[in-house]
């Protein structure tokens, strides 16, 4: 029997075929012989129109090859979305680390990164307060400053924390800073500590100098307006204060002086 030679089918087979037939789902040869058939069998032809009327074109079941090519549409979706998900878990992951080192590690300057330049208690109308003025290299654009009351027998300290995130960035950071604070001494305290370190006790006291009282005299006024323009420089050799447009210079450890000690 050669290749284009088909094969006579009896209506019995032929109207168990119609419904594949009618479906697309039989091989080339068996669809050619169902139609060589259909058209010399009256009876079969009738029952496969019927079968048409029955079943219409946009009715028709999906083939299994059509079957096939939506499953393995719906399999790749759901993969494509897996993998989306798995994507957005890591970078979601990967961002509440860096927030994580960047906000709640917090660890403790290191010596060489801080110098503790002044301790020193005054007497204000709001009752006694201690002064603290430090350089650091974080500059308070990254770094924490905490502080807590310490007892040690009868005795209370002052312990001042200097903290940075785990990881940071940022202007400020690797350069000098001069950050001072008035903390109030209500509580009578006997020695000021700096990360552990004692950097001032009670038995210590002198007198403070005067810009740590006219310091005091600026934020209190700050407070009063609301904000105000201030500028400072604590230099080796003085220190300047400047309160909307009024210059003061200052000695160290005495009172007010005259113009600049550079001569400009």
């Amino acid at each position: 029997m050669y290749e284009n030679e088909h094969v006579k089918l009896s209506c019995e087979i032929v109207k168990d075929l119609l419904p594949l037939y009618h479906d697309r789902v039989v091989s080339q040869a068996t669809s050619a012989a169902v139609e060589e058939h259909l058209a010399g069998c009256e009876s079969c032809r009738e029952e496969y129109e019927a079968l048409c009327d029955a079943l219409p074109e946009q009715e028709k079941t999906p083939s299994t090859r059509e079957k096939f090519l939506a499953m393995v549409r719906r399999q790749k979706k759901k993969r494509l979305l897996a993998l989306a998900l798995a994507v957005v878990l890591a970078v979601g992951a990967v961002a509440g680390g860096i927030a994580a080192l960047s906000e709640l590690c917090l660890v403790d300057l290191r010596p060489a990164q801080y110098e503790v330049r002044k301790v020193c208690r005054i007497d204000t109308e709001e009752g006694p307060q201690l002064f603290l003025l430090w350089n650091d290299t974080w500059g308070g654009y990254a770094s924490i400053t905490d502080r807590k009351e310490v007892r040690e027998g009868e005795k209370s300290v002052l312990a001042v924390h200097k903290r940075r995130p785990l990881l940071t960035w940022g202007t400020g950071v690797g350069h000098d800073h001069s950050q001072w604070m008035f903390v109030p001494d209500d509580q009578d305290y006997s020695a000021v500590t700096f990360n552990g370190e004692t950097v001032w006790t009670a038995a210590e006291t002198e007198e403070a100098p005067g810009f740590v009282y006219e310091l005091w005299d600026i934020e209190q006024q700050m407070r009063l307006d609301g904000g105000g323009a201030m500028g400072y420089e604590f230099a080796e050799e003085y220190v300047y204060l400047s309160y909307n447009g009024q210059e003061q210079y200052w000695s160290w450890d005495g009172g007010p002086l005259e113009g600049s000690p550079d001569g400009e």
